[in-house]
């Protein structure tokens, strides 16, 4: 079994950073556990209605890792239009391109790439509004 609480915590720095930088971020979003082992699905309002299309998380990795995970879901989840319009979100101001999430040195940091230079926005969590 995995502790459901590092999935919890993941999913609100997520949620702050959208939070601070969209003007209506989607409600209710949360983590499903399936019948997968240490695996849960993102969802938001109907639990029967989850987001899998990127494979989920695996709840029992390192910490950054379900952080990197958790927002790599929300990300895809966000630009597939699974929870309302298709969004590309967060978006860099600088660049107006999609920022990813990555590891470095343990911490999940937002970055972009646009225009061929690797820039950091800030880490998970700590998203500066637009």
């Amino acid at each position: 079994m995995y502790d459901a609480s590092v999935l919890r915590e993941a999913l609100d720095l997520v949620v702050a950073d959208l939070h601070r930088t969209v003007s209506h971020p989607p409600p209710g979003l949360r983590f499903v556990a399936t019948t997968k082992p240490h695996h849960a699905y993102l969802a938001r309002d109907d639990p029967d209605r989850l987001f899998s299309d990127s494979g989920g998380v695996n709840a029992a990795a390192d910490r950054p890792v379900v952080e990197l995970r958790v927002a790599h879901e929300v990300c895809d989840a966000l630009a597939s239009g699974r929870f309302g319009e298709p969004e590309s979100w967060p978006v860099c101001p600088i660049h107006r391109t999609a920022v990813r999430a990555r590891i470095e040195d343990d911490v999940v940091m937002w970055v972009c790439r646009g225009r061929g230079n690797l820039h950091y926005l800030g880490r998970l969590g700590a998203l500066p509004a637009p």
